[in-house]
């Protein structure tokens, strides 16, 4: 059986912070591969020191630098963020992640455009904080219309009606990462597979999630995310209440306990036809 890909992310502000996250993220194991998302926009300056650590780490290493109009921090102009990602780029890190208006715009470097010599592939993404499933239609013609490696959506949901869009999203891209943002997109965090996806997010502790709903390593790993794809879901189906419930936690440890072949999940649904459909 193929393992999970995680990708470790998080919002520290300084390399220190970021080398401490990186030293104590689990390593890569038959269960499955561990990326490092490097979130330049958190980091309160972005020197050299900073692209040492992405010399060292660059197999692993998701780059991104993200201006506040797409939820990040980074305070300098474009031209600026273009050039600091060009320059991660060129030390060969695995993926460069650029959001699609600024590819839209004109905004890909010369050493991400196909041919160049820079190692790095690309993830065009798009993200919708607000709950508008009529938006998901639209931002994935427009994401197929990029040549990219891969492509990423992440659409805020408010439960198995909106999921299930994303789950038949239509991303033509050779990779794809697929996700419902908010405590109702859990599943399509735990259950990547079944959306497409080719890994989640997760962050190392609670305090360092970088969205909304996405889990910490703990919490994904007790919910039993590495071994989703051999175990049958089972869910709590309900009002937006069933998001609260302790019984995900609860049953997962016992499952595992047992050797039982179960993922429990809650699921948030207008009716019981929406939530089976997503199993």
């Amino acid at each position: 059986m193929q393992g999970t890909t995680l990708c470790l992310t998080g919002n520290e502000a300084t390399v220190a912070a970021l080398e401490a996250r990186i030293s104590a993220s689990p390593v890569a194991s038959p269960a499955g591969e561990i990326l490092q998302e490097i979130r330049l926009d958190a980091l309160t300056t972005i020197d050299a020191s900073v692209f040492s650590l992405l010399e060292r780490v660059a197999p692993q290493a998701i780059v991104t630098c993200r201006p506040p109009s797409e939820g990040g921090a980074f305070m300098g102009d474009e031209r600026e963020r273009l050039q600091i990602l060009a320059r991660a780029a060129r030390l060969g890190v695995a993926w460069i992640d650029l959001e699609l208006a600024a590819v839209e715009a004109g905004g890909l470097p010369g050493a991400l455009v196909p041919g160049a010599a820079a190692k790095a592939r690309r993830l065009v993404s798009a993200h919708v904080f607000e709950e508008d499933p009529g938006a998901i239609g639209p931002l994935v013609a427009r994401l197929n219309q990029v040549p990219a490696e891969g492509a990423k959506l992440a659409v805020s949901v408010r439960g198995a009606g909106d999921l299930l869009t994303l789950m038949d999203a239509g991303l033509s891209h050779p990779l794809r990462v697929v996700l419902g943002m908010g405590a109702a997109g859990q599943i399509s965090r735990l259950r990547p597979s079944a959306f497409g996806s080719q890994w989640t997010y997760v962050s190392l502790r609670p305090e360092n999630a970088t969205a909304p709903g996405q889990l910490d390593l703990a919490s994904a790993r007790g919910a039993r995310v590495l071994e989703h794809a051999s175990l049958m879901p089972m869910a709590l189906i309900g009002g937006p209440s069933v998001l609260r419930s302790p019984g995900p936690r609860v049953y997962n440890a016992l499952f595992s306990r047992l050797g039982l072949p179960y993922q429990y999940l809650a699921c948030a649904a207008d009716s019981f036809e929406e939530a089976l459909a997503l199993g």
